[in-house]
């Protein structure tokens, strides 16, 4: 972005969701974090994440839990983010952090016998995947 927008909307409860709040608050926007459970940071300690949220909110970060978002609109000049229950937020940049879509299909794995799933190539501790000389890591492998 050239410039920051004055209310950021970020949806999701990783990391990136965590990282971008935080950065987006620093520069000045008004930041809203909207996810879909109770829980953020789910693979985390929750006694810490509760207290990185805590200290995010006295920043001014506001967090909406148990938020399921049915769909954006353009409202003028504006974006419109609604949700179940007749929820909608008013805000200038919407920030889609609800997780990847690893990119393993038509790429060869079949033909080199590499193991993968709807969440990415499968790898051992070591980033090893089932055939012993390709390894993978990033965004690709899977990693729930």
């Amino acid at each position: 972005l050239s410039a920051m927008p004055k209310r950021l909307t970020v949806i999701g409860s990783g990391y990136i969701t965590m990282e971008f709040a935080t950065m987006a608050n620093a520069a000045g926007s008004e930041v809203t974090v909207i996810t879909h459970g109770n829980r953020a940071l789910r693979k985390f300690n929750q006694d810490f994440v509760e207290k990185i949220i805590d200290d995010l909110q006295k920043r001014g970060v506001k967090f909406v839990r148990n938020t399921e978002v049915t769909s954006f609109e353009k409202t003028g000049t504006a974006l419109t983010v609604n949700a179940e229950d007749n929820f909608q937020l008013e805000t200038d940049w919407i920030l889609d952090a609800t997780g990847r879509i690893p990119n393993v299909e038509k790429i060869g794995l079949d033909k080199l016998g590499v193991e993968y799933n709807k969440n990415g190539v499968v790898v051992n501790d070591h980033l090893q995947t089932n055939v012993p000389n390709i390894y993978a890591s990033g965004d690709v492998i899977d990693k729930i």
